[in-house]
């Protein structure tokens, strides 16, 4: 294949791991995800394979762009990584988070929410309350059956990264926010470039609290 536009090299190690080509129109040319947690291990030959098969030189490669969360640290951080080499590199690079997705392809003012399993006995929940403020918070699995039930009749469209992950299935209906990247890429990754935007990490909860050990582990 003969490369006529500069593509960009999009990676989302948010959850699992997916990689991608887009030419110049943000259109994909390559697309590849697998339901790989230890993404660190095999996200460079996949990338190098992929540019390969694709007679790509990463030397042309304009821009990359990166899922910045909401995820775990181990997983946020393989993308972030590759995008701060790139950025000393100077390529133009970009970063957005996965539940911006909804309102970037749903122009319209509908009531949405995107929820994500967030480990520790807890769901992460991004969401635009009665007042139209987007509210981003972690509650209790227990909670999950009469928060659904709520956003619901409140006439939410729900959305997750990976349904599949979460409970109360298939009870509950919930779209997939990872097939709209794969189905609008140019309505996606169009806006994220004309914004300029590079979101920092987004960790479902601090650090501090990510790797907190209980004082009575450290006892002997």
């Amino acid at each position: 294949m003969k490369m006529e536009t500069i593509p960009s090299l999009y990676i989302d190690t948010s959850n699992s791991l997916t990689i991608g080509l887009l030419d110049a129109q943000f259109k994909w040319i390559d697309y590849l995800s697998l339901e790989e947690k230890k993404s660190s291990r095999k996200i460079h030959a996949l990338i190098y394979k992929m540019v390969k098969k694709n007679k790509v030189n990463l030397a042309q490669i304009d821009s990359l762009i990166v899922t910045a969360g909401p995820g775990s640290y181990t997983g946020i951080r393989v993308a972030e990584g590759i995008a701060q080499i790139c950025e000393w590199q100077k390529w133009n690079t970009y970063s957005f988070y996965h539940f911006e997705v909804p309102w970037m392809v749903k122009k319209e003012n509908c009531k949405m929410a995107w929820l994500a399993l967030a480990f520790k006995g807890e769901i992460f929940i991004y969401y635009q309350d009665q007042a139209g403020v987007f509210v981003r918070e972690l509650f209790s699995k227990d909670d999950y059956s009469d928060r659904i039930n709520a956003l619901l009749a409140e006439g939410h469209e729900l959305y997750a990264n990976n349904p599949a992950e979460l409970p109360g299935l298939p009870a509950y209906t919930l779209l997939d926010s990872s097939k709209l990247i794969f189905d609008f890429p140019a309505e996606i990754f169009g806006a994220v470039v004309a914004k300029q935007m590079r979101h920092p990490p987004y960790y479902f909860r601090s650090l501090a609290k990510e790797f907190s050990v209980a004082k009575t582990a450290l006892m002997p």
